[in-house]
């Protein structure tokens, strides 16, 4: 295997081992104490200052982000090979979450079998949406989760991996900090929406291939697990452009359709159609396919790596 795919492979290994890091020693969250300040200093601003900050902001972060990367990497050259595989997979670990992903999911899918509405819609909250999580029922807790596992799948799994075969550790940490700025301040509240609207659009143009390579990766995964294809490709077709983002309804209309629900937010979307109920048992078949489209994903990778010889 090139020395890539051997990074990719340490990279996922520790995040499946380990998990998440410690924020005091997580790269994306000093990235967010960038971000937040940021939003801290555009704060009451006009739209035109607002907008020119966060221009300002992600761009002069992703120059600082790739910069360090490169850097490091120079040092790093004429070290040995082993040193320098170790040092890119912690880094690259940074950017990718399939352990967390998938925990945050079996969270809710607990509390859910548990009849713990309350904790369920908290867990939610807590790790999966930005949405208002009190007053949703059973089976809307059950929608956002399958629902952000889905989208997810693009942002901590295929972005992340994509960026590091075509650009390298450098390409890989840059998009991590335009998702997390998008994350942070990609809202359209009176205090951001012009604060976060270069972010936003930023990340929508790094995640237009990454979202529907996922798509495809998700269509395989089904067909490894016997899920309904022929429904997953007539869903997606349908539904996939009905959201707001141009990438999300990608990969989540092609779950609706995969899992032969309908994964809906109230006065937003409705995608697929409501021929299976849903339960806990759809966040775990949900958690099924993702889970082989990540092998599928790293998978991929080492391959891309390979046929680019790095």
């Amino acid at each position: 295997m090139t020395e890539g795919a051997w990074v990719l492979l340490v990279a996922c290994g520790l995040d499946l081992t380990f998990g998440e890091p410690p924020n005091v020693a997580h790269p994306v969250a000093w990235m967010g104490r960038a971000i937040a300040w940021v939003h801290h200093s555009g704060r009451r601003r006009a739209p035109a200052g607002a907008f020119l900050l966060g221009s300002v902001g992600v761009v002069g972060g992703v120059a600082v982000v790739a910069g360090i990367a490169w850097g490091l990497l120079v040092l790093l050259a004429q070290a040995p090979a082993a040193l320098r595989v170790c040092t890119e997979a912690v880094l690259f670990k940074s950017t990718v979450s399939l352990r967390r992903l998938l925990g945050a999911a079996e969270e809710v899918r607990h509390a859910l079998e548990q009849a713990d509405l309350a904790e369920a819609r908290s867990q939610l909250g807590h790790h999966l949406v930005s949405r208002p999580t009190q007053d949703l029922s059973p089976d809307e807790v059950a929608s956002a989760t399958v629902e952000s596992l889905a989208e997810n799948f693009t942002d901590a799994v295929v972005a992340p991996i994509l960026w590091f075969v075509l650009l390298g550790i450098p390409g890989a940490l840059a998009y991590r900090f335009v998702n997390t700025a998008d994350a942070m301040l990609g809202y359209q509240d009176p205090e951001r929406e012009w604060l976060g609207k270069p972010a936003a659009r930023l990340d929508d143009l790094l995640n237009w291939v990454p979202a529907r390579l996922a798509t495809l990766l998700l269509l395989a995964s089904g067909w490894l697990i016997g899920a309904s294809i022929l429904n997953g490709l007539r869903v997606w077709h349908r539904d996939s452009g009905t959201t707001a983002s141009p990438n999300a309804g990608q990969t989540m209309a092609t779950m609706a359709g995969l899992l032969r629900v309908q994964l809906t937010k109230r006065g937003q979307y409705a995608l697929g159609d409501q021929l299976s109920p849903l339960t806990a048992r759809t966040i775990v078949r949900a958690q099924r396919l993702v889970g082989a489209a990540m092998a599928l994903a790293v998978g991929w990778g080492i391959g891309a790596l390979a046929l680019l010889g790095r």
